[in-house]
């Protein structure tokens, strides 16, 4: 059995304890991680170091670990992600791993980074600069989603070949907050399998 907690390294037991059951559940679910990944968490902020040689496999997520996060309905709250209602197509959610990504996410207090720090809900954009916005971007702060809404549009995947609805592929959004280069893998293989049509398993690969 592999021990979840060597693979996290978090400056907060709460976040640590989620982030443990996380890799928990994405390996009992047939996931696999490269026994060099770590999964840092600072100050609220997830990143992914591994000292494997460039090109290897940081880590594998199985189809059972992508969460239907765009299936369910989520609160308006913007201080904490809190379900509403699951909706029928998320019904075969892993819940007990979506939970721990909730958890997760709220322990690292996502949701009010991204209502301060997102230019569709910072509050601190003067009038000049979001007419200014506009004058290239007409729509630019037209809409107001909530923050949950905004949080899983920057961490959910849409892959038509699997799901009509976004999705969140499991300690992916630790590569998302990783690095560009990083983040280059990630579409590469969403392109490929995009492509293929089929139900691969989704990898992330040391940079190179």
């Amino acid at each position: 059995m592999h021990d979840p907690w060597r693979y996290c390294d978090a400056d907060d037991d709460v976040v640590a304890d989620f982030l443990a059951a996380s890799v928990q559940r994405l390996i009992e679910s047939g996931g696999w991680l490269n026994p060099e990944t770590r999964l840092v968490a600072r100050g609220g902020q997830i990143h992914v170091e591994c000292d494997a040689d460039a090109g290897e496999p940081l880590f594998r997520v199985p189809r059972a670990a992508f969460l239907h996060v765009g299936a369910i309905s989520w609160s308006d709250d913007a201080e904490a992600l809190a379900i509403t209602d699951m909706g029928v197509s998320a019904g075969d959610t892993d819940l007990a791993l979506l939970f721990s990504q909730i958890g997760l996410h709220n322990s690292c207090g996502k949701l009010p980074w991204i209502a301060a720090t997102h230019p569709t809900l910072a509050a601190d954009l003067t009038d000049e600069i979001i007419n200014a916005v506009r004058a290239i971007q007409p729509n630019f702060r037209t809409q107001h989603p909530s923050a949950a809404e905004l949080f899983w549009r920057n961490r959910a995947f849409h892959i038509p070949a699997f799901s009509d609805e976004p999705e969140l592929i499991a300690l992916c959004v630790g590569k998302r907050d990783h690095a560009a280069h990083q983040e280059r893998d990630d579409r590469r293989w969403l392109r490929h399998h995009r492509h293929r049509g089929d139900l691969s398993d989704g990898a992330s690969h040391a940079a190179r």
